[in-house]
């Protein structure tokens, strides 16, 4: 028998082994029904497992880059959509006059930006942060002494944190900014 009729074999022989694991027998059943000791099988099944295992978490680190690569993107689209969305607008109106006439103007109003692109780009950061196993243990701590009504604080992430200052700053910006009617009103003009 030459060597690549052996090794043919054994391919053979351990293919049989696995099937036969996996349909329920036990190691002894399987080396009686291949002709081989237990202990040939037991090392067939120990093989079989680290191979399985290299390949699961082989596919479970790919499936973890695509998730990321998905995410990055979703994230960056996001991003993109929250910086156009603090470009000024510009704003044509049009006026009739008396024959038929119209005069247009064009003016342009700065914008503060629309919050849910930040917290599409937040829960983006949240979710890599699932996916890489990253995410903090969030704890409750009991402070008050209402058993029915505890108030609760959580330990939560520096990016969490600083995410939600952004909108913070965000939100006093926006309530800084004057109405569309105090914008149009000139100094001066009563």
């Amino acid at each position: 028998m030459t060597e690549a009729q052996r090794q043919l074999n054994a391919v053979e022989r351990r293919h049989r082994a696995l099937d036969l694991y996996l349909g329920g027998k036990n190691q002894y059943e399987i080396a009686r029904v291949l002709g081989v000791n237990q202990g040939t099988v037991s090392r067939t099944l120990r093989a079989a497992r680290k191979a399985w295992l290299a390949s699961i978490t082989d596919r479970l680190a790919r499936a973890k880059v695509e998730e990321l690569a998905r995410l990055d993107r979703l994230e960056r689209e996001a991003l993109d959509a929250w910086e156009r969305s603090k470009q000024n607008a510009e704003v044509l109106t049009a006026k009739v006059k008396g024959r038929g006439d119209t005069e247009t103007s064009k003016r342009s109003e700065g914008q503060v930006g629309d919050p849910r692109f930040l917290a599409e780009a937040r829960a983006c950061v949240e979710l890599r942060l699932k996916v890489l196993d990253l995410m903090p243990k969030t704890t409750n701590v009991k402070v008050s002494g209402d058993p029915e009504n505890p108030i609760r604080h959580e330990h939560v992430m520096t990016q969490e944190q600083r995410i939600n200052r952004v909108l913070e700053l965000q939100a006093k910006a926006r309530a800084a900014l004057p109405t569309p009617r105090e914008a149009l009103e000139t100094p001066g003009e009563n």
